[in-house]
């Protein structure tokens, strides 16, 4: 199975492959019309936010396998507000990036 998207610029349809760049800090990830190279971006993350989803993950982790129901829901909250946290990083860079 092939996704398929539409370009909003020149209307052809391309598979969707991720392409990934970097430009300083910045890790950047694009789809990118191969007609018209029109570029859609998925994700950018920085050294800040790529540190804050590895300590997300640590925490997921250590939520999902303790015991502790008391200590698995502290984590799990934890979790929670680092992921959200983490979503605000996300747009803010890319706010700043379009611009």
């Amino acid at each position: 199975m092939t996704n398929k998207c539409i370009c909003d610029q020149c209307g052809a349809e391309f598979n969707v492959a991720p392409h990934q760049r970097t430009e300083g800090d910045l890790d950047i990830v694009y789809l990118q019309c191969p007609h018209c190279k029109q570029e859609y971006l998925v994700s950018i993350t920085d050294s800040v936010l790529r540190d804050a989803i590895v300590e997300y993950n640590k925490i997921m982790l250590k939520a999902r396998t303790t015991t502790d129901t008391e200590v698995s829901d502290d984590l799990a909250r934890k979790a929670r507000e680092m992921k959200n946290n983490n979503l605000l990083r996300s747009r803010e860079l890319k706010s700043q990036y379009k611009q």
